[in-house]
């Protein structure tokens, strides 16, 4: 791949629709939101994105399609919802360059901060997100701000590239827990078998164990929360309380229930 064919993956789409992020006055953004304090642009290629985002003075989830260019400004802030696949273009203003992203290969970054073309056509986007007599205009800005910007772009080396793949990975077993091989392998945009490699080379374990272990974390932050057994298991998504049992026996040497008498002792001291 080359810095070409996310260029002519951008001319190809038929029409761009801009959406401009801005902070809605009186609403805290969720916890786990996305605000970087720069502005970034996020491109749909093909597939659906959906996304929790204030567009336009309202907080709603949007799912982006085919063309819809997300724009958000440097105060702005998304909250990424569960998604499969797909192919994305994301300009991110950061200090180390810009990154374009796509799980499916399409994967490039600059080495230095947007070049001065392409900062300042980033900013009349931004600009035109307040002025509803320049957003005619916007599509035309979007395509010219991506060949700008692609002119400072080579592709990621393999070493970051298999990093971002197991940061998608980890941060959606996280969000998810129930989440098994394949989910997680959707969620990075590549290979279930290569997932299992990543694991094993990052983590140093394999990928079911690394997975248990994620389970088991959640679980006991549920077992310190009051919830029974069969909550738990659902929520960590083992088809049965008992299964659940069996496996928190094993990592844990203590049945569930047990340990949350121990951990709610003072000064107890539990198997973690």
């Amino acid at each position: 791949m080359v810095a070409a064919d996310i260029a002519s993956a951008i001319g190809a789409l038929p029409i761009l629709r801009p959406l401009w992020v801005r902070p809605v006055l009186g609403y805290h953004a969720p916890l786990r939101s996305s605000a970087t304090g720069r502005p970034r642009i996020t491109i749909v290629i093909d597939g659906i994105r959906p996304v929790l985002a204030p567009v336009d003075g309202r907080v709603v989830e949007h799912r982006l399609v085919t063309g819809d260019a997300l724009i958000v400004a440097a105060d702005g802030w998304t909250q990424p919802r569960p998604q499969r696949p797909n192919r994305i273009v994301a300009i991110n203003s950061f200090d180390d360059g810009t990154r374009f992203e796509a799980p499916q290969g399409l994967s490039f970054h600059s080495a230095a901060p947007l070049n001065p073309v392409a900062r300042s056509l980033f900013s009349a986007l931004i600009q035109a997100g307040e002025d509803a007599g320049q957003r005619p205009s916007a599509p035309d800005l979007l395509r010219l701000l991506v060949r700008a910007a692609l002119a400072d772009c080579r592709p990621w080396p393999q070493a970051d590239r298999a990093r971002l793949a197991w940061a998608r990975a980890r941060a959606h077993a996280y969000e998810h827990p129930g989440s098994g091989r394949e989910a997680l392998a959707a969620a990075a945009g590549v290979h279930p078998n290569h997932l299992s490699r990543l694991c094993r080379r990052i983590e140093g374990q394999p990928l079911i164990t690394w997975i248990t272990g994620v389970r088991m974390e959640r679980a006991r932050a549920l077992l310190a929360a009051g919830l029974d057994a069969g909550q738990i298991a659902t929520a960590c998504g083992y088809g049965e309380a008992s299964h659940f049992r069996r496996t928190f026996r094993k990592q844990h040497g203590l049945p569930p229930g047990a340990w949350a008498v121990a951990a709610a002792r003072p000064l107890a001291t539990v198997p973690s």
